[in-house]
């Protein structure tokens, strides 16, 4: 009886796999299909390592050069034999702004690990996502960018100071790789919540718990897991398990104390003006939230949509730009020529003056160079997007007038490989070359599109869904452009123009090592909820 049981079982598995294979062919005889046992995105492909004969997660990157190489649509439909539905990988420009467009047929594809806390403007979609963003929108602004460049100016000097670096001529080696994340936590707290930092802060505090630095540090190291694992997984008797479950219960702990301790600060100062006085005085993001949740009207939200915002503007925002820094200040290590062109531009532009956030609008060298450095390090390795109905992909082909027509069933996955968009030679001639050149053209000093501008403050509303981003897609595209994007800018270009004004950055190579050697192995990527970029080793030269 068992063995017809396990026959049976067995038959009805093997006809499933049979029909979801042949179901293949509704995507249309154009494009490529490949057929591996298990899916390179399956849970799995975040353990098994990467290996040149299977694809794991991350596989994409291993393959820039060679992916889509014989491939004219850059698109692939992989059809696992094992388990899991077909879906559609694409490098090519046409899907990703098919994809991204007002009104288009695709929908933000899940991720639970950004949605720990509950729904919010990173995760949600439809009229719930509308309302997320009417809310948050206004949140990021003029105010916050000033705060924004203040802070970092500040967590700059007081790098420079706690490391004793304030009089000395030349570094001792140090993983930049750790700076760029402790500025990046300095950020999201300080703008993001209005709590002081520490650079030398401890892992606990005096009363035993995890200090905010610990806390954000544990949390941004183990979404993959959190996202992926069962919560029971987490009561388990493993040390890292138990810290992770510490870091994720003391965030929410935290976040219910500081919504009431801003809750009645809001309610004292109520007393002495109006609402709108009110939240123009109100210079953190999260400020801004809670009281729009106390007004009335259409800007209500609820505790936990509060906590589950914060909690994806402090993780989305803390890697990607920790990361994107990282990379970026390895690469100007190893290229001297392109630090030096940088560093030409900063001079140009401010001298030895003391800078302030009314530079930014004119340090068009060191915003390509940051768009350089997405570029060939894309943070954000894969969009994630599911067709809403029966829908059709129009996609370019390659050294050809044109384009042919994928037809995709109602609930595929297209995943938009931006690795691949980024080293595609047609759109970058030589896309493994660092050359911030290559955008200087881009951005031009226009003062209607000005940081300070409230039209281009504003252009990730409804109106104005994307008008300066001027073609870089590394924060996305259309009424889905990272709502941060702005933030991060600010915040990168003016840790770049503080650390290359002051010094040149040198990498610490291995005897005989070559600069290709170097940049393979320091900075090859891994993968989680960002581009991740391990150590950065490097010392600091003043200039003189």
């Amino acid at each position: 009886m068992l063995w017809l049981l396990l026959k049976t079982i067995g038959l009805v598995y093997v006809v499933i796999r049979v029909r979801t294979v042949l179901q293949a062919r509704s995507f249309g005889p154009d494009v490529v299909k490949i057929y591996p046992f298990l899916s390179p995105m399956h849970p799995l492909g975040f353990i098994f390592p990467d290996l040149r004969f299977i694809r794991v997660v991350g596989f994409h990157w291993r393959e820039r050069a060679s992916l889509y190489q014989r491939n004219a649509l850059r698109t692939i439909v992989f059809v696992p034999l094992l388990m899991g539905e077909p879906f559609v990988f694409t490098g090519n420009i046409d899907a990703f702004y098919n994809n991204l467009a007002l009104n288009s047929d695709w929908i933000k594809a899940d991720n639970p690990a950004l949605r720990e806390f509950g729904d919010n403007v990173v995760t949600s979609t439809g009229q719930t996502w509308k309302r997320h963003r009417r809310i948050t929108a206004p949140a990021f602004n003029q105010n916050t960018y000033q705060n924004v460049w203040d802070t970092t100016a500040w967590v700059y000097r007081e790098m420079m100071d706690k490391n004793g670096w304030r009089d000395v001529e030349e570094t001792t080696t140090f993983n930049i790789n750790e700076a760029t994340h402790k500025m990046a936590i300095f950020l999201v707290t300080i703008v993001g919540f209005n709590i002081p930092m520490n650079w030398t802060e401890p892992k606990r505090n005096a009363d035993g718990r995890l200090s905010t630095q610990s806390m954000i540090l544990t949390i941004a190291g183990s979404l993959i897991q959190r996202g992926l694992l069962p919560r029971w997984a987490f009561k388990l008797p493993f040390q890292k398990f138990r810290e992770m479950e510490e870091a994720y219960s003391t965030f929410e702990e935290f976040m219910v104390a500081r919504i009431e301790a801003r809750e009645a600060e809001i309610e004292r100062l109520r007393a002495t003006g109006s609402d709108e006085e009110l939240g123009e005085t109100m210079k953190d993001v999260f400020g801004r939230l809670v009281h729009a949740r106390m007004a009335d009207g259409k800007s209500s939200m609820s505790d936990r949509e509060i906590i589950g915002n914060c909690f994806a503007f402090a993780f989305a925002g803390h890697e990607t730009s920790a990361n994107a820094l990282a990379a970026l200040l390895g690469l100007l290590a190893l290229y001297p020529d392109e630090q030096e062109w940088v560093y030409r531009s900063i001079v140009n532009t401010v001298g030895d003056k003391e800078m302030t956030f009314e530079d930014y609008d004119h340090l068009d060298g060191v915003l390509a160079c940051l768009y350089e450095g997405i570029r060939l390090f894309p943070v954000a390795w894969l969009l994630a997007q599911v067709a809403g109905k029966d829908t059709v992909l129009s996609l370019s082909i390659a050294n050809e007038n044109g384009k042919k027509s994928v037809p995709v069933p109602e609930g595929t996955t297209c995943l938009i490989d931006t690795v691949g968009q980024a080293y595609d030679p047609a759109m970058f001639p030589d896309p493994e070359e660092f050359r911030p050149s290559r955008w200087q053209l881009v951005k031009t000093v226009d003062p209607t599109e000005s940081t300070k501008s409230p039209l281009v403050v504003e252009e990730v509303g409804d109106l104005h869904p994307a008008t300066t981003l001027q073609g870089f897609t590394g924060f996305a595209y259309g009424p889905r452009t990272c709502l941060g994007h702005k933030f991060a800018k600010v915040e990168s270009v003016a840790f770049l123009t503080f650390i290359l004004r002051d010094w040149k950055i040198v990498p610490i190579m291995k005897k005989n090592e070559t600069a290709l050697q170097w940049r393979e192995r320091v900075l090859k990527p891994s993968f989680g909820q960002a581009l991740l970029i391990g150590e950065v080793p490097v010392r600091l030269i003043r200039r003189k």
